[in-house]
């Protein structure tokens, strides 16, 4: 994940490798993020409306309940990185 910084420069936050994850704050809502991401290699990408994900979690709470592990490890990485 790449974000460009006011001075014109990329900021790398992170490196996903297969099977990775992001985007899933877009499940939030109006959440909007100045990050982009770069394609170092061969890449699929799978893209969900959040509000079409809402929706499955109301009525498949177990999905729910495995984006909420996705977004805690995300936050548990993102402070590795910090420290």
């Amino acid at each position: 994940m790449v974000e460009h910084t006011l001075e014109g420069k990329d900021l790398n936050l992170k490196v996903y490798g297969p099977g990775d994850i992001f985007g899933l704050l877009a499940i939030a809502g109006g959440y909007t993020h100045n990050a982009g991401v770069v394609a170092v290699g061969p890449t699929v990408l799978l893209r969900f409306d959040g509000e079409e994900v809402r929706r499955l979690i109301q009525n498949y709470p177990d999905v729910g309940l495995r984006i909420i592990d996705a977004l805690v490890d995300h936050v548990h990485h993102a402070h590795d990185r910090i420290r």
